[in-house]
């Protein structure tokens, strides 16, 4: 399988029979290329998604984070800036006009690295006695909902930045599975 970076979104040939994993980095509106979020949108709230071209499907295990910022986390503040986030993350999937079919924060975004924690179900501090910190964690969305997170061509798994984050050293999200062909559970596997 050759994989055409300059493609955008990925377009996986699967006539061989066999479905390539995903592990994709949420990207500035699904641009296939920035995926910094350490970025200011407490103006202008950014997006950062996952989408699939035409006539695919992707089925989506797991999703989780990179936050890598100066020592001392503590848990009333967003990586190590000093204080919560006014307005917080928001975890949705939206249709590609926007409109918004699932919050899976609930109407309660995410402010805190004690938020970040319980959203996930796998979670670490890695300090390393000099240089920054980081938190990283994953969500299994079976393990949350019973069953994996199907995204079609016309929808998006979307993180919405509606604060400042510049002051972090590095904000990634990601998410992890399949593309497939049908979507009755692992059916895109060989």
């Amino acid at each position: 399988m050759t994989l055409n970076h300059n493609a955008w979104p990925y377009v996986p040939d699967l006539s061989n029979g066999y479905t390539p994993l995903i592990f994709q980095h949420l990207s500035l509106d699904n641009d296939g290329t920035t995926r910094d979020m350490n970025v200011d949108g407490s103006v202008t709230p950014q997006n950062f998604e996952f989408g699939v071209a035409a006539g695919q499907i992707a089925v989506l295990e797991s999703f989780g984070f990179e936050l890598q910022d100066a020592k001392g986390f503590g848990l009333n503040e967003f990586g190590n800036l000093g204080a919560a986030l006014t307005n917080g993350l928001l975890i949705q999937m939206v249709e590609s006009d926007g409109t918004l079919l699932a919050d899976f924060t609930q109407g309660e975004p995410i402010t805190t690295n004690a938020e970040m924690y319980q959203y996930s179900m796998r979670v670490g501090l890695e300090e390393w006695g000099a240089g920054d910190d980081m938190l990283h964690g994953r969500i299994t969305f079976d393990a949350v909902t019973g069953s994996s997170l199907v995204v079609s061509n016309g929808y998006k798994f979307r993180v919405v930045v509606q604060d400042n984050l510049t002051g972090l050293t590095k904000f990634h999200m990601y998410v992890g599975g399949y593309y497939g062909v049908g979507i009755n559970g692992r059916s895109g596997r060989k």
